[in-house]
């Protein structure tokens, strides 16, 4: 079996519920999954008006999630995912996505190892940092099976993910 290994770039630390930080997130995260050369086609949040339990296309919901974000309403997480069309299950079949996340303090973003490629890293990690006030962050890989959202959101200990390999701590 060929794993399909993705590249994370993961900080923990306070995350405020401010509305200009989450439309200034959307932008971040749209523009950044562009930059790894993958498109923007799907996001996810949850809102007080807003529980998208599933994704929901990011060019039909952008205007109602801008909305949201207009009329100060507070916000748990964001996630702007690039999916392909007929995906499954978003959570295994992304190419990118970032979320931004109140709840559990940290802000990620994940792609392909190969998307990575022409991009400097140093220049998305400052501008990944700037989303958060953080206290720890890494670079790391691991096979999209393991669920790198759920490692990145600390749901079990790092012990429990076989092939996470933290590259850079940061």
């Amino acid at each position: 079996m060929i794993q399909s290994f993705m590249t994370g770039i993961v900080f923990h630390g306070e995350v405020a519920d401010d509305p200009d930080k989450w439309a200034k997130w959307l932008e971040f995260a749209t523009d950044v999954i562009c930059e790894l050369q993958c498109k923007p086609t799907h996001i996810g949040i949850e809102s007080e008006s807003m529980h998208s339990g599933k994704v929901l296309q990011l060019n039909r919901a952008r205007k109602r999630v801008l909305r949201v974000l207009e009329s100060r309403e507070s916000v748990s997480w964001l996630t702007v995912l690039s999916l392909p069309s007929g995906f499954r299950t978003a959570s295994f079949d992304y190419y990118a996505f970032a979320s931004r996340d109140c709840g559990n303090g940290f802000v990620v973003l994940v792609a392909g190892q190969h998307a990575f490629g022409g991009v400097v890293i140093n220049n998305i990690v400052a501008s990944l940092r700037q989303h958060i006030e953080p206290t720890y962050g890494e670079v790391f890989t691991m096979d999209r099976q393991e669920n790198p959202l759920f490692y990145a959101a600390r749901v079990n200990p790092s012990n429990a993910y076989k092939t996470v390999h933290v590259l850079q701590t940061l």
